[in-house]
Order: C-alpha cells, then sequence, then structure tokens
C-alpha cells in the first residue's frame, strides 16, 4: 500500500502480486501450506476459499480461518481490492451487478442496454434452471450446464470472468465441477 501511495494511488500488477505473495508468506509462517484460488487474468485471485484440515477436528478448522482471516487482512484484501476496482471498476459502483454490467458494457461483451437488471433477471434464470435441472437429473455437473444457458454471453471467455472478479462476485467458484480449484488444504 505504501508504495501505492508514492505512485499517486496507482496499485499496480507488481503490487498485486507481492501483497499475495505476503499474504501466502503469512500463512505458511503459521504452518500451512500457502493458500490456493482459482486465478483470473491479470492474476488477479478468485475470492473464495474453503478450508479442508482434513480429520483434524473443528478446533483445528476454526483456528485456521481465523489465521486466514488475519493474514488476508494484514496483507492481501486491501490491495486486492483496489487492484480489481482499477481493473474493473473504476466508477467504484457499490451494487454488484451495476459494476458487473458496466464492465461487460465497458468491454463490449453484452449490448449497450445491458443493465444491471438484465444481470439479475438472467441470474435468476441460471438458479431456477439449476434447480430444475437437480430435479431431473440429481446431477451437479449437469445442472451447472443448464444453469450457464440463461446468460446472454460466454460465463468461461476470460474477459466475462474477469469482469464478474473485478465485480466482487466469483463465478467459478459456484462451478461445483471445479471444487479442487478452490479447496485450500491447510496441510499435506
Amino acid at each position: 500500500m505504501e508504495r501505492s501511495l508514492a505512485n499517486d494511488g496507482v496499485i499496480t500488477k507488481a503490487d498485486h502480486e507481492q501483497a499475495w505473495s505476503d499474504f501466502s508468506q503469512c500463512l505458511t509462517d503459521k504452518g500451512y501450506n500457502p493458500p490456493v484460488s482459482v486465478q483470473y487474468q491479470g492474476g488477479i485471485h478468485g475470492n473464495t476459499f474453503m478450508v479442508d484440515t482434513g480429520d483434524r477436528g473443528d478446533e483445528v478448522w476454526n483456528k485456521a480461518q481465523s489465521d486466514l482471516s488475519h493474514c488476508l487482512d494484514l496483507e492481501f484484501l486491501n490491495v486486492d481490492e483496489l487492484y480489481r476496482a482499477a481493473i474493473g471498476n473504476p466508477q467504484l459502483l457499490q451494487d454488484n451487478s451495476a459494476a458487473l454490467a458496466q464492465c461487460l458494457r465497458s468491454k463490449n461483451l453484452v449490448a449497450p442496454s445491458y443493465t444491471s437488471s438484465c444481470y439479475r433477471e438472467e441470474e435468476q434464470s441460471a438458479l431456477d434452471l439449476y434447480a430444475q435441472e437437480i430435479t431431473v437429473s440429481n446431477n451437479i455437473a449437469s445442472a451447472w450446464e443448464a444453469s450457464r444457458k440463461a446468460y446472454t454471453f460466454d460465463i468461461d471467455a476470460p474477459d466475462v470472468q474477469l469482469c464478474f472478479i473485478t465485480s466482487g462476485i466469483d463465478i467459478r467458484a459456484q462451478d461445483s465441477t471445479k471444487e479442487d480449484e478452490n479447496i485450500w488444504k491447510v496441510f499435506d
């Protein structure tokens, strides 16, 4: 953060990478494996950490969660949020849906008339399609695939995913078929 203040408040990719490295070091200094998250374009890390402490019990899991929160707050969270905003939400819109719609429009990934209401309608349709498919097939992968059809854009496109994550929505973390990408195995 100090470096960005010396550079007119600009957080660079190098600043972001250093913050992730410091966060990772904080956790390894506490005796854990390095953290794991989905990585997006520009080196942005997903914001969902699923913690797996094995069969060590609730006390160890709670301690790992506490240490994770401490290291995030201390080393990474502020830099990450500012870096994401600079990339995908320079207007600093507070509504995640509005920020997403703005980002998608600015990258010409949706029609100029696409709004946060459009996204919320598509999101609700996706949830409905997911629920319908789960009821019929009881298969998570096919339900996820069915839900994706609700969107007017390709949610797998890197620019689309970048808009999601910089707007505060970690779309890949919602894909349970990619669960292994999101699990931090705290111990070997």
